[in-house]
């Protein structure tokens, strides 16, 4: 905001800047620290790969009906 007025000619400081902002209620949005969410230094055995991504054409177009339950509180919530 700053840039943009001195940009305009009207010669503002950071401070002034801070009040003008604070004064119209605008907020400056901080980027998130970028989180590492893998942990490649396990101890754990990397386990071999069963599917060997063979996926049958079929499977994905059959029925299937499935009935799920969900117990919240001691209640039954039931999805078909």
């Amino acid at each position: 905001m700053r840039k943009a007025l001195n940009a305009l000619g009207y010669p503002v400081g950071r401070r002034r800047t801070q009040s003008l902002m604070k004064e119209a209620e605008v907020f400056v949005r901080y980027r998130k620290k970028y989180k590492v969410t893998t942990n490649s230094k396990h101890k754990q055995p990397v386990y071999e790969n069963v599917l060997n991504r063979q996926f049958h054409e079929g499977f994905c177009r059959r029925k299937s009906q499935t009935l799920l339950e969900l117990h919240i509180f001691g209640n039954y919530l039931k999805l078909r």
